[in-house]
């Protein structure tokens, strides 16, 4: 059974690369976690970049769940969380486009699109 970790309305995301000890952009790893309103971690994964990359990019697409690895990133559906998510992954893959290094997207990745979800871009 896949684990599932779960985005939820009262929630924050929160992204960092881990100590940068002269890796490729490859093989960085990446802190990936959720908080609560008061700071305070909800869950906490490592991600490597090629995973971390595809996670941001099924998010920025508006899916409602994508597979991080070998667990599950769930979505509540909340239509201001969703767009939040949204907004969250297009800032962060801006923000770490040089450290994730273009690397091509995964395909036949298993998603689930939300319903009724408005796309930003």
């Amino acid at each position: 059974m896949t684990p599932i970790l779960n985005v939820l309305p009262q929630c924050m995301l929160d992204l960092r690369p881990l100590r940068d000890d002269g890796l490729s952009a490859q093989e960085r790893l990446w802190l990936l976690c959720s908080r609560d309103e008061r700071a305070r971690p909800m869950w906490e994964i490592v991600l490597s970049t090629p995973v971390l990359h595809a996670l941001l990019e099924c998010l920025a697409e508006g899916h409602a769940t994508a597979n991080a690895g070998n667990l599950q990133l769930r979505i509540y559906p909340d239509p201001d969380l969703e767009r939040t998510v949204i907004r969250w992954a297009n800032q962060q893959r801006s923000r770490y486009a040089g450290g994730m290094a273009r690397l091509p997207f995964p395909r036949g990745r298993s998603l689930e699109r939300a319903s009724g979800m408005a796309r930003l871009a």
